[in-house]
């Protein structure tokens, strides 16, 4: 199934909230009033962009040509999680993106050389579905802490907990139970995470303008797990 990635430099948010929503189920009561509560994986993240700024001609034509290519809930959106450099591995702040040549040492013909990212993570060993431990191998960057956000794939995570540290390789918890198996050496994006998720309504893309100029619109999305 194709998707469509949001345009992240284009219509940013002037707001974003990024907010688990757990599944649970509760018995009855107890006489103690006691009531147990159990946690469901069918938990997903639960997304909103608020006030994003349609103001200029690009901004116009390309929000309608977006509304067009997701039609609704029937097509899944890419977003970015517009988190600051503060909630991300400190790697993300101090180490400047490289410039990467080839292997024999030469850059393209214009002399410039491919961008490295300022955080380079790798899964340590396979994941298997629904699990919610992995260990992480940082070979750029300081190494994760609890409440930053990881994508694999096109899957969000928020890490937990550190369950344990050795050198550059950590051990973390974290949540989302994993939504597929993830193999060994799969890259870990702390720079730029993102959430395969659908609108949450047909009309999650309506557009209404000032004038026919300016519109702030607000939009919910929910996290496709499939």
């Amino acid at each position: 199934m194709s998707v469509v990635y949001w345009p992240r430099d284009l219509l940013k948010p002037r707001h974003a909230a990024i907010n688990p929503a757990p599944a649970t189920v509760a018995g009855p009561a107890s006489l103690s009033g006691f009531r147990q509560a159990v946690a469901s994986p069918a938990g997903v993240w639960a997304i909103t962009y608020d006030t994003i700024a349609v103001a200029s001609a690009v901004q116009r034509k390309v929000f309608r040509a977006l509304a067009a290519q997701i039609e609704g809930r029937i097509t899944p959106i890419v977003l970015p999680v517009y988190d600051r450099a503060d909630l991300r591995p400190v790697g993300a702040v101090t180490t400047a993106a490289a410039d990467v040549s080839h292997s024999d040492g030469a850059n393209h013909d214009d002399g410039t050389g491919y961008a490295h990212g300022r955080i380079h993570a790798t899964v340590q060993q396979a994941v298997a579905r629904s699990a919610t431990q992995m260990t992480i191998d940082m070979h750029v960057g300081a190494g994760p802490e609890p409440g930053q956000h990881v994508s694999i794939g096109l899957r969000l995570y928020r890490i937990k907990s550190i369950v344990n540290v050795t050198g550059n390789r950590t051990t973390c918890t974290f949540w989302p139970p994993a939504r597929e198996d993830i193999l060994a050496g799969a890259e870990c994006e702390f720079d730029k995470p993102v959430c395969k998720v659908r609108l949450i309504d047909d009309a999650g893309l309506d557009l209404t303008l000032d004038t026919g100029r300016h519109g702030f619109p607000s939009i919910t999305f929910i996290e496709d797990p499939t």
